[in-house]
């Protein structure tokens, strides 16, 4: 074996795990996670058909893992789609479409008949301390 054929063997599953492990969007059982250009994260969390849970962090930050005290734990799983369309990543519930500008993470929610209800402007991270625990 040539010294080519080893860097073509090794090369392909680097590239795989490039691809899976660096892509800017994650989804899981509950929702995604996309990381934008300047490392901004954002979470997106299906409750309900009409109930999302919203994140976001800073480069370098991590989601907090403690117990939300803003949503009430739903005791079964929602239906949704994620899909890519164009510089979006876009969720969709039977009553909410939300999307997420992959490059700045602005999000926009929709309602089931495609009519816009509110949306970021613009998003600023300020560090705070609540009874010791750091946060943005």
């Amino acid at each position: 074996m040539d010294i080519r054929s080893i860097a073509m063997i090794t090369a392909v599953p680097a590239a795989f795990l490039a691809l899976v492990c660096c892509s800017p969007v994650r989804k899981d059982a509950h929702g995604i996670t996309v990381r934008t250009d300047d490392g901004t994260k954002v979470r997106v969390e299906v409750v309900s058909d009409d109930i999302i849970h919203t994140m976001a962090v800073p480069r370098g930050a991590g989601f907090s893992t403690g117990t939300s005290l803003s949503v009430i734990p739903q005791d079964h799983e929602t239906e949704y789609t994620v899909d890519e369309e164009g510089s979006d990543i876009v969720i969709r519930t039977a009553s909410v479409t939300v999307r997420i500008d992959k490059s700045c993470g602005r999000i926009r929610y929709y309602d089931a008949d495609g009519s816009l209800k509110t949306s970021e402007d613009g998003r600023e991270f300020s560090p705070i301390s609540v009874e010791g625990t750091e946060a943005w």
